[in-house]
């Protein structure tokens, strides 16, 4: 089999929501281009308070036609945020699509154990809670346990047989998301990480966990919230009647 991992004509890019991650966004991007030089990566400033624009537009210009922006006005969305990346890869002909967070929960250190997965799957997903080695830190008790609980519910309203059913970093192949409906999402929340694995599921594509730490946010505010808490209970079983 050819390792299309190493295949310097593959493109490859990092997607990276973003909502006031100034004391969080140079450094991710240092250590990705790091552990992944093969890579570019797409920031979505979806409106920030901060001078999260300022710092990126710096790296815009410090790492030409590497880093690109999307500065997304209205609403604030998680989900929309994602959608209209993934077009924008889609557009841009990218062959690898991932999606991480803005706040180092998701190490870059595994970005080059995602792509080499891509060998063989559709969709590769850093599971928090698949066997040997995926685990969470300095991660407060009670936000685990809610963690450990809405990703148990989900899974059991939903059928879908991930471990990480809520986790958001994942790999897509061009080709899995040109198989799925990116128009019709219903979720603006987190619980687009559900939705999205379901849509991949039903398409009959293949999904692979591979083994993450996640690390709790050090810098920032957490943008969790009781609306998404809402939101999360609901889609699975939307998703479920659907």
């Amino acid at each position: 089999m050819r390792d299309i991992y190493s295949d310097k004509l593959t493109k490859s890019i990092v997607i990276i929501p973003c909502y006031n991650e100034a004391q969080n966004i140079e450094k991710l991007v240092s250590l990705i281009f790091e552990y992944e030089n093969n890579i570019d990566i797409l920031v979505i400033n979806d409106s920030s308070e901060d001078n999260t624009k300022e710092i990126v537009e710096k790296l815009v210009k410090q790492y030409e036609n590497r880093i690109f922006i999307m500065n997304r006005s209205g609403e604030r969305s998680f989900a929309l945020s994602y959608v209209e990346g993934f077009k924008w890869a889609l557009l841009k002909k990218y062959n690898f699509i991932i999606q991480m967070d803005g706040d180092f929960s998701h190490h870059p250190k595994y970005l080059p154990v995602l792509l080499r997965q891509m060998n063989e799957c559709d969709l590769v997903i850093g599971s928090r809670y698949c066997k040997k080695g995926a685990g969470t830190k300095d991660w407060e008790g009670k936000r685990l346990l809610f963690s450990i609980l809405a990703n148990f519910y989900a899974k059991t309203i939903t059928g879908i047989p991930v471990e990480d059913i809520t986790g958001g970093f994942k790999c897509f192949r061009r080709s899995t998301m040109e198989a799925i409906d990116l128009n019709h999402i219903l979720s603006k929340g987190f619980a687009f990480q559900i939705e999205i694995n379901q849509l991949v599921y039903k398409a009959g594509l293949k999904i692979k966990e591979v083994p993450i730490v996640f690390v709790g946010r050090k810098y920032g505010k957490s943008k969790f919230s009781f609306e998404k808490i809402i939101e999360g209970l609901l889609i699975p079983i939307k998703i479920r009647i659907g």
